[in-house]
């Protein structure tokens, strides 16, 4: 199962949506992506679920520490963490002579980009960038045992 787009995008809109109550703390816009990211990367596989998904949810959250999206960079400094909640998953794919590797090149999520801060519909908004997403994460690849080894060319 690929990344889960309904799952990143309901977690998405609960975190950024109109319910969200005002006076977040600094940081609270970055931990809210990692938790989205989370919530989708729970159905990536290669070729089983990552063990390390809390881990990567930390490492993405600290990462992202005070951002927000009026922070300059912003769209760079959110791909390098989405970058980083995907090396830091790929160890937790290892089986016995299992090796894994994130997806090269940071996510294409600028796509999404052109909807602008749609806050009438904050699902919607999830949707595009889950769906930007769930290809991305497909390009991560594993190579299992063998002679020679067996290259799989997609986190599926």
């Amino acid at each position: 199962m690929p990344f889960i787009v309904p799952a990143f995008a309901g977690i998405y809109s609960s975190e950024f949506g109109d319910t969200v109550p005002a006076g977040e703390k600094q940081g609270d816009a970055g931990k809210a992506w990692a938790k989205a990211i989370k919530a989708g990367a729970v159905g990536v596989m290669a070729p089983a679920p990552s063990s390390m998904l809390s881990a990567a949810e930390s490492a993405m959250a600290g990462a992202l520490m005070g951002w927000t999206p009026d922070t300059d960079n912003a769209g760079n400094m959110l791909k390098s963490g989405i970058q980083l909640f995907a090396a830091t998953m790929a160890p937790g794919f290892l089986g016995p002579a299992l090796a894994a590797v994130p997806p090269a090149g940071p996510p294409p999520i600028d796509g999404a980009f052109p909807m602008g801060d749609n806050t009438e519909n904050y699902n919607t908004m999830g949707m595009q960038f889950g769906n930007l997403l769930m290809p991305w994460f497909m390009t991560g690849t594993h190579v299992l045992p063998g002679v020679p080894p067996v290259p799989v060319p997609a986190w599926l």
